[in-house]
């Protein structure tokens, strides 16, 4: 099974999407885990996890801000959407425009 996380790796919900990427990458050798975000990836979260860079990274806490994000993270998911069997989004903002993808 091949996974993407689609995530901030600030705060809360960073820590999450830090420790999930983690975990699903160690429970099954099998198991492809890509993670998919705007922010820099600490060390430790990479060993078995492939990350794909979201280009914009917009700081503004408005819906403008929100819909660049949600665009950014379309465009960094539309090419390896064929490959990948289940997109995990930690933020409905990010999936927004990214529904009907397939």
């Amino acid at each position: 099974m091949r996974i993407a996380l689609a995530a901030r790796l600030a705060g809360g919900v960073g820590v999450y999407s830090r420790s999930l990427a983690r975990a699903l990458a160690a429970a099954d050798p099998e198991l492809r885990v890509q993670l998919v975000t705007p922010d820099p990836v600490p060390d430790g979260v990479t060993e078995r996890v492939a990350v794909r860079r979201v280009a914009a990274r917009p700081e503004l806490p408005t819906h403008p801000g929100w819909l660049l994000e949600a665009l950014g993270f379309r465009r960094a998911l539309r090419p390896v959407l064929g490959a990948i069997d289940l997109v995990h989004f930690t933020d409905a903002r990010h999936a927004l425009l990214s529904t009907g993808l397939g």
